[in-house]
């Protein structure tokens, strides 16, 4: 019970019985009280598959180096790419490539005093 608290999980205990709910508070099983215990029988518990929806374009946004979108719909169209879906354009702003367009200013060339002597103090 300590890991699943730590993980966020939540335990509700009513009526003889434990729920297990989720971090996103979607209820995952109920256990009955059996000898001042909750057994869990693995091979009882109904196993269940959530689909979700892979967006194609921002994977091969990333799969590609961070092309523009318009980079990678002119690559589908020349079939550079085998097998490569339709690609959407998308308003999102990617945080990898706005960290690549950083830029830093270089160091100013006239600074109000430079050093001439190694290991004087600069700052």
């Amino acid at each position: 019970m300590g890991q699943m608290i730590e993980k966020n999980y939540g335990l509700h205990f009513e009526n003889m019985r434990c729920t297990i709910f989720d971090p996103f508070l979607c209820e995952i099983m109920s256990v009955n009280m059996k000898e001042k215990s909750f057994p869990l029988k693995l091979k009882q518990i109904v196993m269940q598959a959530f689909p979700c929806k892979v967006d194609d374009s921002t994977l091969w946004h990333k799969r590609i180096g961070h092309f523009s979108y318009s980079t990678l719909r002119l690559m589908k169209c020349i079939n550079l790419v085998q097998n490569m879906p339709s690609i959407e354009e998308h308003d999102d702003v990617c945080d990898v490539c706005q960290y690549g367009k950083k830029s830093k200013l270089p160091f100013p060339a006239k600074a109000s005093w430079r050093t001439i002597e190694k290991l004087k103090l600069i700052h």
